[in-house]
């Protein structure tokens, strides 16, 4: 998926590294900068327990590191012992590059984790956390089996997009959300998010139905007109325990069964 706006890549930026600012139990260090194998740098805040070394809880993020809520989520860490390295992704915030939407994540969250490892600071265990794209990039990660990583918290999202997209095809919301992402630092939201659907648009209710197999890259869901009905076989498939985190090719790996009962059918309203 190629990123939709600039694509301008600026020059590596030179180490601007701030000064340790401490506060109760706290140290916190900004703009601190990740080397990758590809000679560009990514942007890190630290928040460091006044225990040292410490496991270090990763947080990657395309919608920028600073802020309030972020400061407290690595308060809270550092204050419960884990150190806290909150990371712009790549071309995002204040790290270099492109920023091309899951394209690098794998790869630079399996050189984060490794680098976080290294750091005198931790004791060699990196668990990563966040939620949606940050959720969707712990995956990505995993994919590179970063021998650090120990603990992955992954919210609002599935191991893989065809649980959330069965069709296999992003919904209209992510029109606005190359727009909430274009630049360098999240859009005001308000501008980008106009009213939808609008008002003078006819809807229509679509059924995701399939022969039981829709919840993998091959599967065979599709969108119909019709209700579904008790007839159509379960979404089934398998859990394998000794691969917890699938492959591109692979199927779909989960823990249970999606069921199309007339009562609970799937739909989709499309405008």
């Amino acid at each position: 998926m190629e990123r939709l706006g600039s694509s301008h890549q600026p020059e590596s930026r030179a180490s601007v590294t701030s000064g340790v600012v401490i506060e109760a139990g706290i140290a916190r260090r900004f703009n601190v900068r990740i080397p990758l194998s590809d000679g560009i740098t990514l942007s890190a805040d630290l928040a460091l327990p006044r225990a040292l070394p410490a496991p270090v809880v990763v947080v990657r993020t395309p919608y920028g590191k600073a802020g309030e809520r972020n400061s407290q989520r690595a308060a809270m860490f550092a204050k419960a012992g884990y150190a806290c390295a909150l990371v712009d992704v790549r071309g995002r915030g204040d790290s270099d590059g492109a920023f091309r939407p899951y394209r690098n994540d794998g790869p630079d969250g399996a050189e984060v984790i490794a680098w976080a490892a290294a750091q005198d600071w931790c004791t060699g265990d990196v668990a990563t956390y966040g939620a949606s794209y940050g959720g969707r990039i712990q995956w990505l990660a995993a994919l590179e089996r970063p021998p650090a990583l120990r603990a992955m918290v992954c919210m609002v999202t599935p191991s893989d997009p065809f649980v959330e997209w069965p069709t296999g095809l992003p919904t209209p919301m992510h029109i606005n959300w190359y727009r909430l992402t274009d630049g360098r630092m999240p859009q005001f939201i308000d501008d980008v998010e106009q009213a939808w659907p609008p008002a003078s648009a006819p809807s229509t209710v679509f059924h995701l139905s399939s022969g039981g197999q829709a919840n993998s890259r091959f599967g065979d869901g599709r969108l119909v007109s019709a209700p579904v009905t008790a007839e159509q076989p379960p979404d089934e498939w398998v859990q394998d325990p000794a691969r917890p985190v699938l492959t591109e090719t692979e199927g779909v790996i989960a823990t249970n069964r999606l069921w199309h009962t007339p009562a609970r059918p799937s739909r989709l309203i499309l405008n």
